[in-house]
C-alpha cells in the first residue's frame, strides 16, 4: 500500500479481496451473490490513512455521513483512495473535523464519502 501526503490529504492504493468482502458479508447478512463491494465496508480503509491515524486513540464521533455512489466497486481492483481534511473548527467543548473519502478508478470517481466527526 503506497501513501503519499501532503497537508491535509493522504492518497494510498487500495483493493478489497473476494475472500474478506465475502466474510463482511456474511457477517452482516448481505446475501448478495454479486462481485461487488458494499459501501459500507469502506469504514475498513480509514485507519490506513496516517491522516486518520490521530483519532485512534481520542474519543470521537461520527456525527454526519454524505455518500454518493457513482459505480459499483469491484473486488479484487485496484482503486485510488484519496483522503482529504476539509475543515477543522473549535466549537465550544468539542473540536469539529469534515473529512472527505474519494475513491477513483482510472481517474474516475466512483464513490464520495463526506464525513463529520466530533472529538471529546
Amino acid at each position: 500500500m503506497q501513501h503519499c501526503s501532503k497537508d491535509g490529504r493522504e492518497e494510498i492504493n487500495i483493493s478489497f479481496s473476494k475472500d474478506e468482502v465475502e466474510k463482511y458479508k456474511s457477517l452482516v447478512q448481505l446475501n448478495d451473490q454479486q462481485d461487488v463491494v458494499p459501501t459500507l465496508y469502506l469504514a475498513k480503509i480509514w485507519p490506513k490513512f496516517n491522516l486518520f491515524n490521530q483519532f485512534i486513540s481520542k474519543e470521537i464521533m461520527l456525527r454526519e455521513t454524505e455518500v454518493l455512489k457513482k459505480q459499483e466497486m469491484k473486488m479484487d481492483t485496484i482503486y485510488k483512495a484519496t483522503l482529504i481534511k476539509e475543515e477543522v473548527k473549535q466549537v465550544k467543548k468539542y473540536k469539529i473535523h469534515k473529512f472527505k473519502l474519494v475513491i477513483s478508478y482510472n481517474d474516475d470517481i466512483v464513490v464520495t464519502i463526506k464525513q463529520t466527526f466530533l472529538e471529546m
